[in-house]
């Protein structure tokens, strides 16, 4: 279940590089959605509703490290578990120190 759960998910990425997590998002949405379409086969004791939900908080944490704004369907639970992220990217100066602002507000 793992593979699908953004909780375990995200915490995976916040060692990597802005181009590696970018890569990963469009990777893992990119497989969870094919499996929403059955051109994947499922994944026992994943159903449609928890991958539809790990594409959507992958692509708005894609949408983020791509734009710099908050995607208007982040909730607000979703944006505090980015902002660790975000500020170690900005720590790395892959990130605009001005997105990690953001989430202050």
């Amino acid at each position: 279940m793992s593979d699908y759960d953004f909780d375990v998910w995200l915490p995976s990425q916040a060692n990597l590089d802005i181009e590696t997590i970018k890569s990963n998002a469009l990777t893992s949405a990119a497989d969870a959605e094919l499996r929403l379409k059955g051109l994947r086969p499922a994944v026992e004791g994943i159903n449609d509703e928890q991958l539809e939900i790990f594409v959507r908080r992958v692509k708005t944490l894609f949408t983020i490290l791509n734009s710099g704004e908050r995607d208007t369907r982040t909730t607000d639970e979703d944006w505090q578990a980015f902002k660790p992220i975000c500020e170690a990217l900005a720590a790395k100066n892959q990130l605009d120190k001005a997105i990690v602002d953001k989430f202050q507000n």
